[in-house]
């Protein structure tokens, strides 16, 4: 993961939601592992003050070891708050992650006009 790449999805966008599976592991947010991939992304995390949504459950689980992982997970920029779950739902390698996040919309008063006619 180059910071390239992070940059040109946060540095674009005033909003940003992004989530997926980042083969990214790092002991804040995966049972005590990490890759090269997550040390890149939690310093982008910390150094541009944006929110880590992962779950506290592992996403992926190897059929070759018994070392689950969490490699799925999201990042928010300009938005308040979220929550996640791994869910053990399907016969994949990988579970479903379900993300719930917090969205403070100021949407504008909306004016009624009544108008009569005779």
């Amino acid at each position: 993961m180059a910071p390239s790449r992070l940059n040109n999805t946060f540095n674009s966008n005033s909003k940003c939601i992004t989530v997926g599976d980042f083969n990214a592991k790092y002991s804040s947010w995966s049972s005590g592992t990490w890759n090269s991939n997550g040390t890149i992304i939690h310093d982008y995390i910390c150094n541009n003050n944006l929110i880590l949504l992962a779950p506290c459950e592992p996403t992926h689980f190897p059929n070759h070891s018994n070392n689950p992982s969490t490699l799925d997970f999201g990042i928010l920029k300009n938005f308040s708050s979220g929550d996640t779950n791994s869910i053990n739902a399907l016969s994949s390698d990988h579970n479903p992650v379900y993300f719930e996040i917090g969205i403070n919309v100021n949407l504008p008063a909306i004016r009624k006009i009544i108008k009569t006619t005779n």
